[in-house]
């Protein structure tokens, strides 16, 4: 079936990169108040890098940063915090009250520094076509891909003509930025402190510049060979699922057994798939079609965060009652992934890549896992095209450490499961690996309870005692 498409005029195109990303401008020095009523001198600055160090033609990009400045006179050595995505910023952070009481806790004794790693806050590191997407990307793999890759293909061709060298967007080249920013802010040593991708940067700043390293914390981790995910970490995840959920006799009583509702409902959607009319985040309508790979795709986003996990019961019954709304709210949710590339994600991710032996271990696991390939989608199949260098198995290779290094995961995670903590803490010979209860990859960082164990390790306390856990989850009823 072959669907036309329809342009998009540029006052439509224009929201949505306002949408994707925004770029907010402040004065150097300025002070914010956190929600708990504390003030915090905040300093904005930034670095001047080449886009890539071993071209002596590079041109110069920012890299910007806010330097909170501890309440101490005398403050200690300071975190630099990592933020997830890649392409996610942190300075947005010393505007948002909630952002500044987390920090004040660690800025009684010393600064923590908030960075915009290279390429992010900047528009030209997005790419969004002039056209929407098939009507048939949420049907099968094959329709997305398509899609995505020749989407992906026009943003390489366009960030070259626009002189982007895309080469300059690995860890790597973060690593040295964050390294400059050390220096100009005159630390001897620092604290890395990653989330997500910021674990991965970490390991990465730790391996290379292992010297300047006082402490780390790494909350989901992700190993420098860990870019690629494993197809069976969803099978694990939803076998957790279906354990939880029989905790819930109501729930229970209407679904006995969350995989063979899963197997009849994706079954379903595979034979008919289902047209529905969504919003577009530019408040547009539009009409999808969604078939097995739709679920499946929404199932991989949403399946390691406990404000979703709780939904997936309910979403899967319903289908299966013919209700389709749950089902629209998660498509109207990730329908934007299909309308623009972010090149920074892309360049960082696929440059980091994947060793031969996990790359073979991912493809044998599809062949077994109830969802394929979904786990890696596009990622494998873009990075047989986008125009950068893989940073190799050198880079790859386990970070070895003595420093002391605190790592958080939490036990309903997908995106950066326990597991993979563990295996990076068997090459750190001082380090605590403390997993959260009953958390998805988005609250490991928010228990009320980590800030407090996070400065007891900072003070050189035993923290291996330490128990984080949430409550047990509270799924959505079905009727």
């Amino acid at each position: 079936m072959q669907y036309k498409k329809s342009k998009i005029n540029a006052l439509t195109i224009t929201s949505l990169v306002l949408i994707i990303c925004i770029a907010m401008c402040k004065p150097a020095n300025f002070t914010e108040v956190s929600s708990h009523g504390v003030k915090v001198i905040c300093q904005r600055g930034h670095v001047t890098v080449p886009e890539l160090r071993s071209d002596r033609n590079s041109k110069k990009i920012k890299v910007e940063y806010i330097r909170l400045k501890s309440f101490s006179p005398n403050p200690q050595t300071p975190i630099f915090f990592l933020a997830g995505g890649p392409g996610q910023g942190s300075t947005h952070q010393a505007e948002n009250p909630n952002y500044l009481s987390y920090w004040s806790t660690f800025l009684k004794d010393r600064d923590v520094i908030l960075i915009d790693q290279r390429g992010i806050g900047k528009l030209k590191m997005w790419y969004a076509e002039l056209n929407w997407p098939r009507e048939d990307i949420f049907v099968s793999e094959g329709a997305a891909l398509d899609h995505v890759s020749n989407l992906a293909k026009q943003a390489a061709q366009a960030f070259t003509k626009r002189g982007i060298n895309l080469n300059g967007y690995n860890s790597k080249e973060n690593a040295k930025d964050i390294d400059l920013i050390r220096n100009v802010l005159g630390y001897e040593k620092i604290i890395p402190f990653g989330f997500s991708y910021g674990t991965h940067l970490g390991l990465s700043y730790l391996k290379y510049f292992s010297d300047r390293v006082e402490k780390s914390i790494l909350i989901g981790v992700e190993g420098l060979d860990e870019t690629f995910k494993m197809p069976l970490d969803l099978d694990v995840q939803f076998d957790k699922i279906n354990d939880l959920m029989k905790s819930d006799s109501l729930l229970t009583s209407k679904i006995p057994d969350l995989k063979v509702l899963y197997q009849r409902v994706a079954e379903k959607l595979h034979k008919n798939p289902i047209e529905l009319e969504i919003q577009t985040p530019v408040k547009l309508k539009r009409k999808v079609l969604v078939g097995k790979f739709g679920l499946d795709f929404i199932l991989k986003r949403d399946m390691g965060d406990a404000r979703d996990i709780i939904t997936i019961p309910k979403l899967l019954y319903n289908i299966d009652q013919d209700d389709y709304s749950t089902l629209q709210w998660f498509v109207e949710k990730r329908y934007k992934e299909f309308l623009a590339i972010p090149a920074m994600m892309l360049s960082m991710d696929l440059s980091s890549g994947g060793s031969k032996e996990r790359i073979q271990r991912i493809k044998d696991q599809e062949k077994e896992s109830l969802f394929g390939k979904v786990n890696n989608f596009p990622f494998l199949d873009i990075h047989t095209f986008w125009p950068v260098n893989d940073l190799g198995e050198e880079f790859r290779s386990p970070v070895q450490s003595s420093k002391p290094v605190l790592l958080l995961s939490g036990d309903l995670d997908i995106n950066t499961p326990a597991y993979q903590a563990e295996k990076v803490s068997k090459n750190l010979d001082n380090s605590t690996h403390l997993v959260v209860k009953n958390a998805g990859h988005e609250q490991i960082m928010f228990h009320w309870d980590a800030p407090k164990t996070i400065n007891d390790f900072l003070k050189n306390k035993d923290v291996i005692e330490a128990e984080l856990s949430y409550p047990p989850l509270k799924f959505k009823t079905v009727k």
